[in-house]
């Protein structure tokens, strides 16, 4: 295995000067209702799909004015079909970051689909003025089987902000076919603002994926820094509105949880703002409960995505992670996939841990890795892949069944 850099180099590249180059910066809106800035509405980032279901599916984007804001979709080119959110009577209007959840799709069957933006030039109580339309090129994903037999999918982890990491990446994962991307923690350094949000994550995440592919967000540690890390919920959706959840797709599924981060709560570095030692234990429960349901015991495959890696020894806040790991012992875990340290590792199970965990490296481009992982309903396959193809790890693993 070629020598690779540890988790701290990151900031060699993604220092002062990274964290400048943002997408162009998002409108400021003022008190009196009218929109800033002039020219056309531009859709900065997007559109991106999450929380893709059989029947469903949230589509995402961003504008850089405030716009009121509609899908039109349907089973063919000629769409025919429209769709906007409201929320008690009240259509979303007057927002940059739009969100609207597309119902009632036939399973594996094509769904095409255009998101439209409105600009709303001033918006006074009894009168509404609104300006020009930004859409989008038509689209289209499929949304899977809810008895689909296969599913591929790549996990990315500590990008780091790395626009070069980023692009190396994704032209590494296109190489062959996936359904969906998890992105695996740490792709932002720190959570200042949105235009950081947007141009350093968003953009350069679902760029790639072009509207025909969702991914999948786990929180890393450093996505819980800074002062906008308490916003960044409302770039994602996840099937329960928190950062842990659980899904399937295919024969596997999947325990999203949220590590949380690498110090303890008192931590100086945290000037006493984080409180992760008890949200730990609620996830601890949470996964205790999900183990016993049917989705997770009649799966073939049970996966687990975790940021910091679910080992017993991962840093000094690993005590807060310990009744996690006991839930997942003994429950019939297949595999968890992390990051975190930087360094691509696999680790055997051992007795009180009774699961592998497969890590990937970052940031730098040379050391970034995709992890990928295909499975049937009898085999599980995983290859942990350098953004130059070359071969770090490769396993196979057999259904074990409830």
């Amino acid at each position: 295995m070629p020598e690779l850099s540890n988790r701290r180099t990151f900031l060699k590249t993604t220092g002062c000067a990274a964290t400048l180059a943002f997408a162009p910066s998002v409108s400021a809106q003022h008190q009196d209702g009218q929109a800033g800035g002039e020219g056309l509405p531009r859709i900065v980032a997007g559109p991106y799909l999450q929380e893709v279901a059989p029947d469903g599916a949230t589509v995402m984007w961003i504008t850089d004015k405030p716009c009121v804001s509609w899908v039109e979709y349907g089973p063919t080119p000629a769409l025919g079909s429209r769709m906007q959110n409201s929320s008690h009577g009240l259509i979303d209007a007057y927002e940059t970051t739009h969100r609207i959840r597309i119902t009632g799709l036939a399973p594996g069957q094509p769904c095409h689909y255009r998101v439209v933006s409105q600009e709303i030039v001033r918006f006074n109580p009894y009168q509404v003025d609104f300006g020009e339309r930004a859409q989008s090129e038509a689209l289209q994903f499929t949304p899977p089987l809810a008895d689909a037999g296969r599913v591929a999918f790549v996990t990315f982890n500590d990008v780091h902000q790395n626009r070069e990491t980023w692009a190396r990446l994704h032209q590494r994962a296109a190489e062959e076919p996936f359904d969906f991307l998890a992105l695996n923690g740490d792709q932002l350094n720190h959570l200042q603002n949105r235009e950081q949000v947007v141009g350093l994550f968003l953009e350069p995440c679902a760029a790639p994926l072009d509207g025909a592919r969702p991914f999948v967000f786990v929180r890393g540690n450093h996505e819980a820094r800074g002062r906008y890390a308490r916003q960044l919920l409302d770039y994602i959706d996840t099937p329960n509105g928190d950062y842990y959840f659980s899904f399937t797709w295919g024969p596997v599924h999947f325990l999203v949880i949220d590590g949380g981060e690498d110090k303890l709560d008192d931590h100086p570095e945290y000037s006493g703002l984080v409180h992760f030692e008890p949200y730990l234990r609620r996830q601890a429960a949470w996964v205790a409960e999900q183990v016993k349901t049917d989705a997770f015991r009649q799966a073939a495959f049970r996966v687990v995505l975790c940021h910091i890696p679910l080992l017993r020894a991962s840093g000094a806040s690993a005590g807060y992670r310990a009744p996690i790991i006991d839930a997942l012992d003994g429950a019939g875990i297949d595999l968890a996939i992390a990051g975190h340290t930087h360094r691509p590792a696999y680790h055997e199970p051992e007795a009180d841990r009774d699961y592998p965990v497969v890590i990937g490296g970052a940031n730098e481009p040379e050391n970034a890795t995709v992890i990928r992982v295909e499975a049937d309903q009898a085999t599980m396959r995983l290859r942990t892949i350098l953004t130059n193809g070359t071969v770090l790890e490769e396993r196979e693993f057999a259904a074990k069944g409830d």
